[in-house]
């Protein structure tokens, strides 16, 4: 008998998992529309993350004094090459 009280109790589990995943979803909060303030302050905040990434003006300038042929050079040889490198000074 305990095999058949078993499969029942085994049967029962599945039962309620399947009217678990049966049930509709919640319903959704109704929408909100945002403020002109909230907005602003969401685009500010994605703005200064994008800028936090960017390349610093003081970078911007320090490369702007390199001549062309130097960048032409380096960007030719992959790199700059070290003293103990092939091909560099000694």
């Amino acid at each position: 008998m305990t095999k058949a009280t078993d499969e029942i109790a085994a049967l029962r589990k599945r039962i309620e998992e399947l009217e678990a995943k049966a049930k509709p979803p919640e319903p959704k909060k109704p929408f909100v529309p945002m403020s002109d303030a909230e907005w602003r302050d969401q685009m500010h905040q994605l703005a200064e993350k994008r800028m936090s990434m960017a390349t610093p003006p003081s970078v911007i300038r320090d490369l702007a004094v390199i001549p062309d042929d130097v960048v032409k050079d380096i960007v030719a040889r992959g790199g700059i090459r070290g003293p103990s490198q092939p091909g560099g000074k000694s």
